[in-house]
């Protein structure tokens, strides 16, 4: 089923014989390690051993090429690498959603080397230019002992270090001020679901296109996501089918409608029904 890693295309055959899961958590954890590792080396990280998966997560966040949803791919990832490795109950659609967003991670994964190197070519090159001109600084210094130290300059100096002084707090209180909201907005996140945004990144795929007959139900993987509360689902098109909070799916009338399920956590999966 899963072609992207032989090894563990063969635990997850295993697990199905056995039920037990752990190792292709495992397995998920360690592959998005070696993902995280590629990319950092292609923005001059070369020593990534000393990075935790969390770490590497926020920094990749920070180079703003991911959107929302891959970097919840890759944290739902290694929550349930850890939950593997401390053991936690690990279910076949836990594995089955993981390994569906690492595809999708391995999708992108070519053009997100190329903008982060990129971004790796026009870092050296800043720090290239910024060397060379501190050269030219103390090549004229050594020239000349006065140079940028008269009166006038040094008081000059003392101005522009006010200044910057007064800028350098006003950016730190910007910052503090941008910490605190976004504390407040990860801790009273949302769930509302943008119906027409969803829709848009939907990619069909045989697991998430479903057909159904009018009076049959459905339930999608991802509604193991609200089985601790919160979280929230909505249809497209409630005269075709009907979702609960449970995220059981109703086939009501015939058409094609979509379903969202969505996380506490702002994760969300989109499913296709056609009923007929």
């Amino acid at each position: 089923m899963w072609s992207f890693d032989k090894e563990f295309e063969r635990q997850y055959e295993f697990a199905k014989e056995i039920g037990n899961y752990y190792a292709c958590a495992n397995r998920l954890r360690t592959l998005t390690e070696k993902f995280t590792s590629r990319l950092l080396n292609a923005r001059g990280i070369r020593d990534t051993d000393h990075m935790s998966l969390s770490d590497r997560i926020e920094y990749l966040k920070k180079q703003n090429i991911f959107d929302n949803k891959s970097i919840e791919y890759l944290k739902f990832i290694k929550e349930i690498g850890n939950e593997g490795s401390h053991g936690a109950e690990i279910y076949k659609a836990d594995i089955d959603i993981a390994a569906q967003a690492f595809e999708r991670l391995l999708e992108k994964e070519d053009y997100y080397l190329n903008i982060l190197h990129d971004k790796y070519i026009l870092a050296k090159e800043s720090y290239q230019k910024e060397i060379e001109e501190r050269a030219r600084l103390a090549e004229l210094r050594a020239q000349n002992p006065n140079y940028n130290r008269s009166p006038v300059s040094y008081k000059k100096t003392i101005r522009i270090s006010s200044i910057v002084g007064w800028i350098l707090g006003i950016a730190i209180l910007i910052l503090v001020i941008a910490f605190f909201i976004h504390i407040f907005r990860n801790v009273f996140k949302s769930t509302k679901i943008d119906m027409d945004k969803e829709i848009s990144e939907y990619y069909e795929d045989s697991w998430n296109h479903i057909t159904l007959s009018i009076g049959n139900t459905h339930k999608p993987q991802a509604a193991i996501w609200l089985n601790g509360g919160g979280g929230n689902t909505a249809s497209s098109n409630t005269s075709v089918v009907t979702v609960s909070s449970k995220g059981i799916v109703k086939a009501v009338g015939r058409g094609t409608a979509y379903v969202v399920i969505m996380s506490s956590t702002g994760m969300s999966e989109t499913y296709k029904y056609t009923v007929k």
